[in-house]
């Protein structure tokens, strides 16, 4: 397969057909508000304060005129003289109603909060906001918990939100510095990045609390820092699954300084790294707490320390970690549990001396063996994260530690429950057997052989014409010699 970084993307006329199509095919109500300002409050202008107004209404609002009938469809589009920065000026945009927000494919759409307040707040059972392509950055919520969660997005109260090619950056809070999910909230992240956000409490990226459901494919949780759960925080019963993502550069205090499990909460990675985060106590890649549960499949952990033990994996009272498919080395110290069990099979360990247990040759795991791994690299992807008009440090590949020439990693894990791909996209198994960890060495290219120049003769044909040739000359000199004979 031939990783590549595909922007030929849809133009803005072609998506505007598109969704003019859908609203006059679908049957179904729906409203589209063009916002012509990038101003937070535009007098006859169109802004997107008043956009959204005008769809939580379900009416137009000051200067904001909406082609169709406002239903539950509604999409919110940018003029393209909308570029660059929405500034808000001291409160938060509230969302109450459905709405999908589209940014624009050719424009570094930003909205900032300027440092004074959150940016969006959605609420409400049924209440279902997708946004695409928009960045959320220098938001700040102040207070006390919960209305000091989430700096730059707090969904709650049973709403969804869906964040496609975006990012998240430079946001703070009491808890959740960059998203705050809570109260039975679905928040569910593609092809993007949660970068720079910070809170004193847990979830500097993102704080999934309270029967929240967070999901994230193809995502880069990085550079964050917090008390708790540097990247993300699952706590009181809510759950957190990454697929085809990263965790790292972020940081704690504490505990978890990658992602914290708390509460009787659950986390689960399939075909994702997590590296290069750092706890000031326990759980530096990840850290599962007071009856929560942790799961990996066909993932990496490497690179990450802690200062009072599981440098890569922490567990704790009562909290299960199972593993599969999975590298776990390269970290200060590699596993800790304390009254907790980490099971597994088909694992690569690196540090026997800290491996909860698991031991060489027992299930197939791998304990105690240079893993033979590359430092986390951009080794090539299908799709990037982040907002691709953004700044440029914020976009780019899901990054991976590729398993080197001579891994014992590879050809190594179970076909039973991993995945068809690796983290980038690259089909697996690529050799003899499917490989440990988030990537998959792909098999090199057969040689072409080398053949001698009658051997490329006889491969074009060119002899086989020769042949032909020479038979018909003796055919020839033989009518010669008959016809010399009769005479």
């Amino acid at each position: 397969m031939t990783l590549r970084n595909p922007r030929a993307l849809p133009s803005k006329t072609v998506l505007s057909i598109a969704i003019a199509g859908l609203l006059l095919g679908s049957g179904v109500q729906a409203a589209t508000i063009m916002v012509t300002s990038d101003a937070d409050d535009g007098g006859t202008d169109c802004t997107l304060r008043k956009a959204i107004e005008s769809i939580n209404a379900g009416s137009n609002q000051e200067g904001c005129v909406a082609v169709g009938t406002y239903g539950t469809n509604d999409t919110i589009l940018f003029a393209s003289s909308v570029t660059g920065e929405i500034e808000l000026t001291g409160t938060q945009i509230a969302i109450t109603k459905s709405v999908r927000i589209q940014g624009r494919v050719a424009a570094d759409l930003a909205v900032d909060g300027a440092s004074s307040s959150r940016v969006f707040d959605i609420s409400g059972t049924g209440v279902a906001v997708s946004i695409d392509r928009l960045t959320i950055r220098n938001g700040l919520a102040s207070g006390g918990f919960p209305d000091g969660a989430g700096g730059g997005i707090r969904v709650r109260d049973n709403a969804s939100l869906e964040l496609s090619n975006s990012t998240v950056s430079g946001n703070s809070a009491v808890d959740g510095g960059g998203i705050f999910a809570a109260s039975g909230a679905f928040l569910t992240l593609t092809n993007s990045a949660v970068s720079g956000n910070s809170t004193d409490g847990g979830g500097g990226g993102i704080d999934a609390f309270f029967n929240a459901s967070v999901t994230l494919t193809n995502s880069r949780v990085s550079g964050n820092s917090a008390t708790g759960g540097g990247g993300i925080i699952a706590d009181n019963n809510a759950s957190v699954t990454l697929t085809n993502s990263m965790v790292s550069g972020n940081s704690v205090s504490l505990f978890g300084g990658g992602i914290l499990a708390f509460n009787n909460a659950s986390v689960t990675l399939t075909n994702s790294t997590v590296s290069g985060n750092s706890a000031g106590r326990f759980g530096g890649g990840l850290d599962a707490r007071n009856s929560s549960s942790v799961t990996l499949t066909n993932s990496t952990v490497s690179g990450n320390s802690a200062n009072f033990g599981g440098g890569g994996i922490d567990a704790y009272n009562n909290s299960p970690v199972t593993l599969t498919n999975t590298l776990l080395a390269g970290n200060n110290t590699d596993c800790s549990n304390n009254d907790s069990t980490v099971t597994g099979n088909f694992n690569l360990i690196g540090d026997a001396a800290s491996a909860c247990g698991l031991t060489n040759g027992a299930n197939n795991n791998i304990v105690g063996i240079a893993p033979l791994i590359g430092p986390l690299a951009d080794n090539g992807c299908l799709t990037p994260a982040g907002n691709s008009n953004g700044p440029p440090e914020l976009y780019g590949c899901v990054q991976t530690h590729a398993l080197q020439s001579g891994s014992p990693a590879i050809d190594a894990a179970t076909a039973i429950g991993a995945p068809s791909t690796d983290q980038r996209g690259v089909s697996r198994p690529q050799r003899d057997g499917f490989d440990i960890g988030a990537f998959e060495l792909e098999r090199e290219p057969d040689a072409i052989p080398t053949l001698p120049l009658w051997g490329l003769l006889a491969g074009s044909g060119l002899l086989g014409l020769l042949g032909a040739w020479r038979q018909r000359r003796t055919r020839c000199s033989s009518l010669l010699r008959r016809d010399t004979r009769i005479r």
